[in-house]
């Protein structure tokens, strides 16, 4: 439940950043985003950082795929999304230059 809308308020406030899977499901639906031109920066829990093509990954329900044969990583392992060579969303530094509602304002979408 819950997930509040609020309005503008004016006071002073930074912007939320746009979560990941508002970018995933973006880059899914929109025809103009190829998805080939993404790339997506998960944190692997005994390696590290692991860069992976956007369609490498499934987007089913975790509990329904085979992890053994399909790339599912919870979404909150997500560090960075790329578009060509650049990263335009970050979690770790809080940029958001896909949307633009962190950041220099910059977006894609």
């Amino acid at each position: 439940g819950g997930g509040g809308g609020g309005g503008a308020g004016g006071g002073g406030k930074k912007t939320p950043m746009r979560q990941v899977v508002d970018v995933i499901h973006r880059i899914q639906w929109d025809d103009d985003l190829p998805t080939e031109r993404f790339a997506i920066g998960y944190l692997d829990r005994f390696v590290g950082i692991i860069e992976k093509p956007f369609a490498a990954f499934s987007w089913e329900d975790l509990a329904s795929v085979d992890s053994r044969t399909v790339l599912a990583v919870p979404k909150h392992r997500f560090q960075y999304i790329k578009y060509e060579q650049e990263i335009v969303w970050d979690k770790r530094v809080q940029l958001d230059n896909f949307f633009g509602s962190r950041g220099d304002g910059t977006t894609i979408a």
